[in-house]
Formats: structure tokens, C-alpha cells, sequence
């Protein structure tokens, strides 16, 4: 398959001129059309391949796409890495846009440690929580009208209501997981999974191995976008789509995608993002928006409470 760079999607009229919530470039269909998907509205997405086939890149794509079109102050982003070394190359961003959980703050900000996973998940059920309380106090139904009430003033940040980002959780190999600490992690996720769309708080969870102990019927139902590249047998394809397909694929980024609902899944040549690229986003990112967070203003903010 020829290769598709993520810089011909990020500079296609269709990705800059999307109204998608949190648009996701994933590459190029066989009509060589640039193919986008709305995170916000598939809720949650599962990704699954043999190694080697275009998993973690796939990732990076989605988390760079993102990142161009999203602002700090409206996302941010978890990342739970197992490998450990995936998304090291984000540390440059963790002021920026990697949520910081509480309890988690002395930490690494990408979490690799799975009791760290297990808390993060937990403090992020609270938050959803929170989040649903302050929703139904503005009488607003989902995230995107209750931050529409806040910026037209509507709401008092003195009764507590703030601005909410989207948070995406991006878990990169979570059948390790699954193995180390099971119905631990699997809970808080099928948790979050079901509630949690109405609040912005979308998950993005991959796996080399789509076998039924690790991507169990209660994730399957809650995690209604698909995304399959190459896998070894046909058994793995039907886990992952729930259908055979998924193993004759060329590798190298190739993917079927099963869109929410879904009829027959769509071939897709997934975009490349190189290390050096993602390197270069996330230090244009660390010099772009370097007003995100201004200590100085929170000390003043502090003094004046004390």
C-alpha cells in the first residue's frame, strides 16, 4: 500500500475546515477520499492488530490530530502506557494538554505503573461524577451545552461551575492490564465507558491480542467503534469486528474501521506519523501556548484567599 502522510490529511480542506467536536484524521479510503471519524459522537473507540501492523501509529495520528485542532484549555488527554515507552515522546506537552488526575500529581503525567492505572480510573469515575452533578445544577444535558451556558455567562464560577474540557483516555496495550490487575481495571472502564460520553470523557483503548478473556462482552458493548488492523487469525477478526476481514489485510497501516451501528466496515489506509513529526508537534505545542498555565496568577489568586 502506498503511504499516506499525516501531513496531506492535517493540510486537506476537509480536515481544516471540519465542525467535528473532536475530529479524528485516520487516513485515506480506497477512493483516496480523506477519511474522518468524530470522537465525540462515537463515543469510544477499540483498537486492536498484531504487532507491528500500525497500532501505536495509528495512536499517534489520532493524538495529533487533536492536537491541531484543539485548544489546551478545551482538552486534555490521559495517556496509559504499559510499554512504557510509546508516548514518552508527549512529555514536552504536560502542561499543556495531559490532564493531571488528582492523587496523581507528584507522578509521571503518563501513567506506565498499573496501580497508578487503577487510581487514575478511579479519580477519573469521580470526576465523571462531579461532572454529572454540575450538569444537572446548569440544567444542561451533555458537555458541549453546559460549556455553551458557561461562556455565555450563564453559570456562576462561584457556585462552583467551571469550564470542563474533553478528557480522551488513550490506553496503548491493554490486554497487559487486563493480565496484571483484571476486573480492577475492566470495571472503572466499562464504568466510564457507559456513562461518561455525556460528560466529555472519551477512551481510546488498543490491544495486540483481541481474544475474548481480555476484550470481554461488557467492553465489546460499550465500545461501539472499531478499528482493526492486520491480526493473525480470523478468530481475532471476529472478536474485534464481529466479523472475518481483519487478516487479509496488507499490514503497514491498513485497517477496516466499523462505524457506530455498523453495516460493512470501511478500508482505510491509516496515515503515518513518523517519531520525528510527532517530536516536532509536541514541542510546537510546548512553545505555541506557553500562557496555558501562569503560576503567578494562581500564587496571586492564593494570597489574596489567604
Amino acid at each position: 500500500p502506498c503511504m499516506v502522510s499525516m501531513e496531506s490529511i492535517l493540510n486537506s480542506k476537509k480536515f481544516s475546515e471540519t465542525d467535528y467536536e473532536l475530529p479524528i484524521a485516520l487516513g485515506k479510503t480506497i477512493t483516496n477520499e480523506v477519511f474522518m471519524v468524530d470522537l465525540a459522537k462515537m463515543p469510544h473507540l477499540l483498537v486492536a492488530g498484531a504487532t507491528g501492523q500500525g497500532k501505536s501509529v495509528g495512536l499517534n495520528a489520532i493524538i495529533t490530530s487533536l492536537l491541531y485542532k484543539k485548544h489546551p484549555a478545551e482538552l486534555k488527554l490521559v495517556m496509559v502506557d504499559p510499554k512504557k515507552v510509546e508516548f514518552s515522546v508527549y512529555s514536552p506537552i504536560i502542561n499543556h494538554f495531559l490532564a493531571q488526575v488528582e492523587g496523581t500529581e507528584d507522578e509521571e503525567p503518563i501513567i506506565t505503573d498499573v496501580q497508578k492505572v487503577v487510581q487514575t480510573l478511579k479519580s477519573l469515575c469521580v470526576e465523571m461524577d462531579n461532572r454529572y452533578d454540575l450538569l444537572k445544577k446548569a440544567g444542561a444535558r451533555n458537555l458541549r451545552e453546559y460549556n455553551e451556558k458557561f461562556k455565555s455567562r450563564y453559570l456562576n464560577p462561584e457556585k462552583g461551575h467551571r469550564f470542563m474540557p474533553y478528557i480522551v483516555v488513550i490506553i496503548d496495550e491493554f490486554g497487559d492490564l487486563i493480565m496484571t490487575a483484571g476486573k480492577e481495571i475492566e470495571l472503572p472502564i466499562c464504568r466510564i465507558a457507559q456513562l461518561a460520553r455525556a460528560v466529555g470523557i472519551h477512551m481510546i483503548i488498543a490491544t495486540q491480542r483481541p481474544t475474548t478473556n481480555i476484550i470481554t462482552g461488557t467492553i465489546k458493548a460499550n465500545f461501539p467503534g472499531r478499528m482493526a488492523f492486520k491480526v493473525s487469525a480470523m478468530v481475532d477478526s471476529r472478536t474485534i469486528l464481529d466479523r472475518a476481514g481483519a487478516q487479509q489485510l496488507v499490514g503497514k497501516g491498513d485497517m477496516l474501521y466499523a462505524p457506530i451501528g455498523s453495516g460493512k466496515p470501511l478500508r482505510v489506509q491509516g496515515c503515518f506519523v513518523s517519531e520525528q513529526e510527532v517530536e516536532a508537534v509536541a514541542n510546537h505545542v510546548k512553545t505555541a501556548y506557553t500562557s496555558a498555565y501562569n503560576q503567578q496568577i494562581m500564587d496571586d489568586i492564593e494570597r489574596k484567599a489567604a
